[in-house]
């Protein structure tokens, strides 16, 4: 790979809590031009090689302007990785720094959301909109925000961590080391776990079962089933009309609704974006997820639109080059 800061091409890296998304970007167009997916570790000494492996296999031969890089959890102004619950090991480092002699170009970290509502508001959906939910939906439920044409960033710019939103009180144990968090509900990670809790009990329209069968969930699946089944192989199977599927996909998307509901309630945006591998399907569980969405939310006249993210699965890692293109904040996302 050679660099130089007239070259044409950019390189986004979207780093999720299982898969890892390298995409190479045309600097002019921000089209792609290559792109790759590998599963991802855990483990420092395997994920560094896994991000600069990535790279390298879509920038052979080219020269590259800048790296953009999307981390999943509380990335500070600094690029340091602050706290990361699903890839506990990238706490307390900088990737920026540590990879930047690596590739001798730009090289730029942010957080994955972050990355995937800039790409939705320059090249996606998001475009023109002043007041915007990005909502991911993956291993875990990331969010980025922005609000009267400005993207918020918080205090060290770690706001947006709404899957880590309390829903419920001693509910599903999380990652981060609380109890009853949105995306051990709403994830797209817990298709599996709904799959096999409702494969092994009887099809109930009595709300109290349902509510009590929600209660045994939170208590035990968590602990209690493995499963070595995807939550892709469950959004199939829903497709297909089958059963338990069915249970599954309506159970998380009505948590995905109440979840969005306060949100919702608290910014008021004018569109809410979802992001994240589901979104592909969008146009099977849309009817589901908005009805959810209306039957938690106050006021049913005033609700924004709920539409999937234009680039897909694909917006963590466009966004990541646009930041490195940008090579300075999210702030400048937008204009």
């Amino acid at each position: 790979m050679s660099t130089s800061k007239d070259s044409e091409y950019i390189v986004g890296v979207d780093v999720g809590g299982t898969k890892l998304n390298t995409v190479l970007l045309d600097s002019e167009s921000l089209q792609i031009v290559k792109s790759s997916m590998s599963a991802v570790s855990d483990k420092l000494d395997s994920l560094y090689p896994t991000i600069t492996d990535s790279i390298e296999s879509i920038t052979s031969k080219v020269q590259i302007r800048s790296i953009g890089i999307g981390l999943p959890g509380m990335v500070d102004d600094q690029d340091t990785m602050c706290f990361s619950p699903h890839i506990a090991s990238l706490n307390g480092h900088n990737l920026a720094k540590e990879l930047k002699d690596y590739f001798n170009c730009p090289l730029k970290v942010e957080n994955d959301a972050n990355c995937a509502l800039i790409a939705e508001s320059v090249t996606g959906v998001a475009k023109g909109k002043n007041n915007v939910l990005m909502v991911t939906l993956g291993t875990g439920i990331g969010g980025s925000i922005i609000t009267d044409g400005n993207f918020l960033k918080g205090h060290r710019g770690f706001i947006g961590e709404i899957g880590h939103m309390a829903v419920t009180k001693n509910g599903n144990p999380c990652v981060c080391g609380k109890s009853g968090c949105w995306e051990t509900y709403a994830a797209s990670s817990t298709l599996p776990l709904y799959y096999e809790f409702f494969k092994n009990h009887e099809r109930t329209s009595n709300p109290e079962i349902l509510r009590l069968a929600k209660l045994d969930f939170e208590k035990s699946i968590k602990q209690e089933l493995g499963t070595t089944l995807t939550g892709q192989a469950v959004m199939e199977l829903y497709i297909q009309n089958e059963e338990t599927a069915v249970r599954s996909v309506e159970s998380m998307m009505d948590w995905v609704g109440f979840g969005l509901s306060s949100v919702n309630s608290i910014l008021a945006p004018e569109l809410i974006v979802l992001g994240g591998g589901i979104v592909k399907d969008f146009r099977y569980y849309e009817h589901t997820l908005y009805e959810s969405f209306k039957k938690y939310s106050q006021n049913n006249d005033f609700l924004p639109l709920i539409v999937p993210a234009a680039n897909g699965a694909n917006a963590g890692a466009v966004g990541a080059a646009i930041v490195s293109l940008k090579s300075t904040s999210i702030s400048y996302a937008n204009g």
